[in-house]
């Protein structure tokens, strides 16, 4: 046994398969199931019971050969939603895997019970068993139904919930609906062993020799014609509801019987086989080899060209239009003769709209005006872009452009459909009206069907290569009776047309975060994230599965707090290589073919905290710090080197801020003076008295020199240059090395003094 698993997925080994492989020979797995713990369970071809392996690898054989006589059948779905079925003898005293038993049958065939060797049981009653020569199936009130298949049965197993599969000895895989009619056929000629439905409605194909297959959409079959050849150019529905198939190199099909037989094979060089039913003559007629044909006769008739054709009448109904690779050419219904009307211009298609022949033409729009081609409205781009088809829905005359999508035209107004509406693309190559209502469009990126509404308003449904198409490069449909019929490049493909109809439902992407890379190494938390500042290179790992779209679906992602937009990736990684710190949320979201985005969407909340630097406790500290080393700077570096500096600085300030002139009052021969400061040259002492001299007189007193700081108002404009002199500062107007002259007075600075200098600032 084998595992696919992981996020390209491989095959890989199962680890415990020396318990398969030490089996006696003969024993070939049809059936196997696993429960909640990761027991597996297995159940072999002719054999009864069960064999079970443990998690650890340790297993319980309760396997036995089928004998003659009464079988047990047992039908277990608490183990397996699909149901897990196994045989057993009655009062057998093997034990009974853990679940539910929900039916219980005894068989007592007259032949051996060898030959009964599967069972499905329907929700609705309905049961089904393989025998040796076919299926019999027991409905709910004990009615008995036999479908034959004439080789021998492999398996039967649930599909979905209205249809179920049983396959065959190199007869491929019948898939059956709830009532046992047969809905599909495929892979005729292998023999499967096991089918799987995923979550987007594929089915994987095991097979006994021929490896694993694919199909994309169990709902939608393709097929490919007789030798491989599978480029369609064209279909059309004969009046007894066949379909022709018309192949890009000339050959033309029609399938009969639920096969395709050829009714034409084309000469070598021949290319595009095209058909067109004639509904007023209940002809089909297509044309090959430079020849049309029809089903009716073995007439055919040169045409000299294999480029598209189409065939109209007049209101006459007697005489007909064909277009073709130089124009248009008539034909008459007495001598069935072909004449030329038009010439020179490549036509595609055509039709009568307002009683005037329109023609879809490389070069635009025209209007058929005897034997002239006129063009409709030469200034219109979209008019005078390539026509690939047109036809006549309603009051509008519809056309295929290449580039422009779907145009809508009469002769007041013109409007398009195009992919910004919904379309899957906007080169349109073939236009099929179904109804007054209904519109298919067939363009290289997928089908549309557009549905007009009462109100005017539309709705678009798509079915593209993701849903099951064999190719999105569409080229034409038919519709039989409620088979929707699709030619492509490579192939046919058909489908229900209730397939539109059914609601779609929410595909489950499996979107999972594969892991968060913190500065390049994986970080197991994935939920909440706290990070320090300096592990801020940060690379989520995101993944969803498809097998329809591995390569193709699109993610998109935001960090927000950090992004406002939405950045949109077929990557799943998302780095952010210098993340500053903050609080953060991660949401990567997956839509593939839903609707929305958030049905499926993952959230990741990450914190990044800030350097220490940044911290609220770093930066009181730091500008608690940088005052502390200022008060130093300056208490050091300032007030003890540049103490006079600081001085002349705070004296200048001071008299900017005192305006009010300042004074000292004196006692001189038994009368006070009032002496403005700023008039003081300086002061001198003579014993114990002392001498003011002033700009205009001198005046002594009894005081000390010491205590004259203490007279004086501001103390800062005075400066002590000798044990007998004190001098107001802004006085001085010159000073040398040991000297300084106020006005004519000449004054020695003592030796102690000295440094006092450097107070007096000229």
């Amino acid at each position: 046994m084998f595992i696919i698993s992981g996020e390209s997925p491989s095959f890989r080994p199962y680890e415990y398969n020396e318990v398969l492989q030490n089996l006696p020979q003969g024993h070939i797995i049809n059936n196997l199931t696993f429960d909640s713990e990761g027991t597996l369970y297995f159940t072999f071809l002719h054999h009864t019971g069960y064999l079970k392996i443990l998690p650890n690898g340790a297993h319980e054989n309760y396997l036995g050969s089928i004998e003659r006589g009464h079988i047990e059948i047992n039908y277990i779905q608490k183990l397996n939603p699909d149901g897990f079925t196994y045989y057993d003898r009655p009062k057998s005293k093997y034990p009974k895997p853990t679940g539910l038993i929900n039916k219980s049958f005894h068989s007592s065939v007259e032949k051996t019970p060898r030959n009964i060797d599967g069972a499905y049981f329907d929700a609705s009653g309905n049961n089904f068993f393989t025998l040796e020569n076919g299926i019999t199936q027991i409905d709910s009130v004990g009615k008995v139904r036999s479908i034959p298949i004439s080789r021998f049965i492999l398996e039967i197993s649930k599909l979905d919930e209205s249809h179920f599969w049983v396959s065959s000895i190199s007869g491929g895989v019948r898939i059956f609906d709830q009532y046992g009619n047969l809905t599909r056929h495929i892979l005729d000629g292998l023999s499967i062993s096991m089918i799987y439905a995923d979550h987007e409605g594929g089915l994987w194909i095991s097979t006994l020799r021929n490896g694993v297959f694919y199909v994309k959409n169990k709902k939608m079959l393709n097929f490919s014609l007789p030798n491989g050849k599978v480029g369609i150019s064209d279909l059309a529905v004969d009046n007894s509801k066949n379909l022709w198939v018309g192949l890009r190199n000339g050959d033309i099909y029609r399938k009969f019987h639920g096969s395709f037989k050829l009714v034409h094979e084309a000469t070598e060089h021949s290319i595009n086989a095209h058909l067109f039913q004639d509904p007023s003559r209940e002809t089909l007629y297509y044309s090959s080899d430079f020849y049309l044909h029809n089903d009716q006769s073995q007439d055919s008739m040169f045409i000299g060209s294999n480029i598209g054709f189409q065939i109209v009448h007049d209101s006459s109904n007697k005489l007909a239009y064909v277009n073709n690779h130089f124009g248009v050419s008539s034909i008459t219904e007495e001598n069935g003769e072909l004449k030329s009307e038009l010439s020179g211009i490549r036509v595609y298609d055509l039709d009568f709209f307002n009683e005037e022949m329109y023609l879809a033409c490389k070069t635009g729009l025209f209007v058929k005006k005897n034997d002239r081609a006129i063009r409709k409205d030469s200034s219109n781009a979209i008019l005078s872009s390539r026509l690939n088809d047109l036809c006549i829905l309603n009051d509008y005359l519809v056309l295929a452009s290449s580039g422009y999508g779907t145009i809508f035209y009469d002769e007041h107004t013109m409007w398009t459909i195009s992919q910004k509406q919904g379309l899957t693309g906007d080169f349109v190559s073939k236009l099929y009206v179904e109804d007054s209502h209904t519109l298919w469009v067939c363009t290289n990126t997928g089908l549309n069907r557009i549905k007009f509404h009462q109100d005017n308003s539309y709705e678009i449904e798509t079915i593209e290569f993701n849903d099951g198409l064999i190719s999105n490069e569409v080229t034409d449909i038919e519709i039989t009776r409620d088979t929707v019929w699709v030619a492509t490049r490579e192939g046919l493909s058909c489908f229900s047309k209730n397939l539109l109809s059914q609601p779609k439902k929410t595909i489950n992407y499996f979107l999972k975060s594969q892991g968060v890379l913190i500065n390049e190494k994986v970080l197991n938390k994935e939920k909440s994230l706290f990070l320090p500042y300096d592990k801020n290179r940060v690379e989520f790992r995101f993944s969803g599965i498809s097998f329809n779209e591995s390569e193709k679906l699109i993610y998109r992602y935001k960090l927000e707090g950090l992004e406002d937009n939405w950045n949109y990736t077929e990557s799943r990684t998302a780095l952010y290589s210098t993340l500053p710190d903050g609080e953060y949320h991660f949401i990567v979201e997956l839509k593939g073919r839903n609707k929305t985005w958030q049905s499926e969407r993952l959230n990741t909340l990450i914190t990044i905290y800030p350097p220490y630097w940044k911290t609220w406790w770093f930066i009181l500290a730091s500008v608690i710090a940088i005052f502390l080393l200022a008060y130093l700077f300056f208490r050091y570096r300032v007030f003890a080197r540049n103490r006079d500096l600081i001085r002349e600085l705070l004296r200048q300030g001071l008299k900017k801020v005192n305006r009010n002139p300042s004074h000292i009052l004196i006692k001189d021969a038994g009368k006070e003076i009032k002496i403005q400061t700023k008039d003081i040259l300086f002061v001198k002492s003579e014993g114990n008295y002392l001498k003011v001299v002033t700009e205009k007189d001198n005046y002594l007193f009894r005081e000390k020199i010491g205590n004259f700081f203490k007279l004086t108002p501001d103390p800062l404009e005075f400066i002590r240059v000798r044990r007998s002199y004190i001098v107001r500062i802004d006085k001085v107007t010159q000073k040398g090395r040991k000297h300084l002259l106020i006005g004519d007075h000449k004054i020695q600075i003592g030796e102690t003094y000295l440094k006092e200098l450097n107070k007096i600032v000229l």
